[in-house]
């Protein structure tokens, strides 16, 4: 790869992002794009919605269809 594509949310994100990037760049040549993302999405993390759906919960309505199918066959295979 050349080129990574990530997501921040909030200013902490990006400091960290931008740490990450510019050793990336110096290390291996690779660049970083940084995209903020989209205000109902600013404030979930993958974290929680893991939590939340090993925990029983829907997690639908904050992820894309198939990101929803791959967490619960992952949720079938811990049960």
């Amino acid at each position: 790869a050349s080129v990574i594509v990530k997501g921040v949310r909030f200013g902490s994100d990006f400091d960290y992002e931008l740490q990450m990037s510019q050793l990336n760049r110096e290390l291996s040549g690779i660049e970083t794009i940084l995209l903020p993302a989209g205000r109902e999405f600013g404030t979930v993390s993958s974290s929680l919605l893991r939590e939340v759906a090993f925990l029983g919960g829907d997690i639908a309505t904050f992820v894309t269809p198939a990101v929803n199918e791959a967490v619960l066959a992952k949720v079938a295979d811990r049960r």
